[in-house]
């Protein structure tokens, strides 16, 4: 296989038996270096815990590296315990905290420790479980840490070194595979410059605070997202993620779309094929929650949160995957470096609750 150059230099270091901090864009092949490692484990008969922040890129990982690993995948999460002692282990990183806090908690037979999404670390509610993974990582076991974004990784790489008494290296790649082009929706229109956005802002005050002869127009638009939804399909920008960071209006909009069709007649028997099948599997074929996303499914529409069952949002997961969905409405449990076919992403609004306090979306969750 032949690598990247920041690939290669992160697995030189992991053969000269070091731990490894990386810092990667979105799609780059972090991956890679993780996969290696697994790999390199297996032949030597040694074994690797892989962690993740959240239970869908749990699930994600464990369906991916199954293909590859048949056979050697377990997963821990607070919902799913399969093959919980094969010898690559995928777990939230919580499970992984109480392992190494519990006394008595087995981790001696793992010799290397994955953290995916490691600028977790600075969350507001969770980043103490990363905090206290990383400096109760027991001293017998190399770490790789991944994520795409983590601006001050050498102040991380310093601490971690100071903690643990051993050198850490850092690897660092700022090309993005995959560049990002970014549209703005104001009164109605979709607009590729920010300049006009805030021309069109700005005549909007001026009709609010000094009247109608201060501005061109006196009515003001609001934005639509069927418009924006009934545009993109036109253009052939689907499939599309819409973050809406609350569950009930990710439920709101995606019924809004149910006047849209967005499949074809061979997709609408696959999709509904395929939905029966993977509700069959996890025991959702009477389940109401599951029933009530029909009329949706077989629309090529979804939603996705925390307030659904586990096993029915793994099911929308798959459908996603399989190119069925061409929209779904989601809290950012589906943000976090989740693998998912989409060419647009939409923001219902850049603000979210951070903890205790709403706040602009921060520049990392943004780019996530």
């Amino acid at each position: 296989m032949i690598y990247d150059a920041f690939q290669k230099r992160s697995i030189d270091y992991i053969k000269d038996g070091q731990s490894v901090i990386v810092s990667a864009p979105t799609g780059a092949g972090k991956t890679v270096i993780a996969e290696y490692i697994i790999l390199d484990c297996l032949k030597k008969g040694e074994k690797v815990i892989y962690t993740a922040p959240i239970k869908a890129l749990s699930n994600q990982k464990f369906r991916d590296f199954q293909v590859n690993f048949p056979d050697k995948i377990g997963i821990l999460t607070g919902d799913v315990s399969i093959n919980p002692k094969a010898p690559v282990l995928i777990m939230t990183t919580e499970i992984f905290r109480n392992k190494v806090l519990e006394e008595g908690s087995n981790v001696g037979d793992y010799s290397w420790i994955i953290f995916d999404e490691v600028h977790y670390l600075d969350d507001y509610e969770r980043g103490t479980v990363w905090e206290e993974s990383l400096i109760f990582l027991p001293p017998h076991m190399k770490m790789l840490a991944l994520s795409a974004t983590i601006p001050n990784i050498d102040e991380l790489a310093a601490w971690l070194e100071s903690i643990h008494k051993l050198p850490l290296k850092t690897v660092k790649e700022a090309k993005r595979p995959v560049p990002l082009h970014f549209f703005y929706q104001t009164q109605g229109q979709v607009i590729d410059n920010l300049h006009s956005v805030k021309s069109i802002a700005y005549k909007k005050d001026a009709h609010r605070y000094h009247g109608p002869r201060y501005a061109r127009h006196k009515h003001f638009k609001p934005n639509r997202a069927d418009l924006l939804i009934k545009n993109l399909h036109e253009d052939n920008k689907l499939p599309c993620i819409y973050f809406s960071f609350g569950r009930r209006r990710c439920e709101y909009l995606a019924n809004e779309m149910i006047k849209f069709d967005f499949l074809n007649r061979e997709e609408k028997v696959n999709i509904i094929d395929l939905y029966n099948k993977l509700c069959e599997k996890f025991e959702l074929s009477n389940d109401k929650s599951a029933q009530m996303l029909i009329p949706l499914i077989e629309r090529g529409i979804a939603y996705h949160h925390a307030g659904m069952l586990p096993t029915l949002k793994e099911v929308v997961e798959r459908l996603f995957t399989s190119r069925l969905i061409k929209i779904i409405f989601t809290t950012e449990t589906f943000a976090l470096g989740i693998n998912m076919p989409a060419r647009t992403v939409i923001f219902d609004e850049l603000r979210k609750f951070y903890g205790k306090y709403f706040a602009t979306l921060k520049t990392r969750d943004f780019y996530q």
